[in-house]
């Protein structure tokens, strides 16, 4: 019997004919595959090309494209949700265990990370006990337990005109050294398991250029020169942010997640 071959249909498509085929993808879930498709359209379509190349998409329309902050901005979306997805199995990674009792000023529960108004001094709504944190990328990442960020809730999408995307504003807000000096060497190093000689530098997770809090959930001690290579990547994302191109929301997410990813 006669084998029936399977007719050849490209993955670059759009001939200029009234007969256009057309790859469509649904997003990929955790642990699943995506599912593919191919539509027919009986338009003629002679302004658009879609290119299907490596799984990425370019849409070219009269003449505007897909610009760099758009695309900033998806790259980081992207980085979350694969972040969310669990390492094992394809199941999303299970939360991080609860803090311990927080002390005064406690976090207000909110979506997302947590809120602390500090503004101008240093707080420790949790506390950090010698030896429990275990900082990752040779101290160039904190320990999301011991660190997971925490913002200023003064600091919002329709406040950044007044506060972050003010020159000067984040020196009104930054804890004076003496108290600062005071949590590194007696209560970041201790909880890091660091030496009294180990060159760091307290660092803010969620900078405070993108509206983050001085509390103990958003320091400890970086490793690395002085100033460090984060930043860089602080001050292209509150460029973004204050030119109206990145919601501070997620600038904040995608920072305190890992800041090396950040495109």
């Amino acid at each position: 019997m006669a084998r029936t071959r399977r007719p050849y249909i490209p993955q670059t498509h759009d001939t200029g004919t009234d007969l256009h085929m057309r790859h469509e993808c649904s997003p990929a879930r955790c642990g699943q595959k995506p599912q593919c498709k191919y539509v027919t359209e009986g338009t003629r379509m002679p302004h658009r090309t879609r290119h299907v190349r490596s799984g990425v998409t370019n849409v070219h329309r009269a003449g505007k494209r897909v610009t760099r902050p758009v695309l900033r901005a998806a790259l980081l979306l992207a980085a979350l949700a694969v972040t969310a997805c669990g390492s094992t199995g394809g199941q999303p990674a299970s939360p991080p265990p609860a803090s311990p009792p927080s002390a005064s000023p406690a976090p207000s529960a909110s979506a997302g990370l947590p809120q602390v108004a500090d503004e101008g001094r240093l707080t420790q709504s949790e506390t950090l006990r010698p030896g429990e944190c275990r900082a990752l990328d040779g101290g160039k990442l904190p320990d999301p337990a011991c660190t997971p960020g925490s913002t200023d809730p003064a600091v919002t999408q329709a406040t950044i005109g007044t506060t972050i995307c003010v020159t000067g504003w984040t020196a009104g807000v930054r804890p004076p050294e003496s108290q600062t000096n005071v949590f590194k060497y007696n209560v970041a190093y201790p909880a890091y398991g660091l030496s009294a000689g180990t060159v760091t530098e307290l660092d803010h997770l969620v900078p405070l250029e993108l509206g983050g809090s001085n509390d103990a959930t958003n320091l400890w001690p970086e490793a690395g020169s002085v100033p460090n290579s984060k930043d860089s990547a602080e001050n292209d994302l509150r460029a973004d942010v204050c030119a109206g191109e990145l919601p501070l929301a997620v600038a904040q997410t995608a920072i305190a997640a890992n800041w090396q990813t950040v495109p």
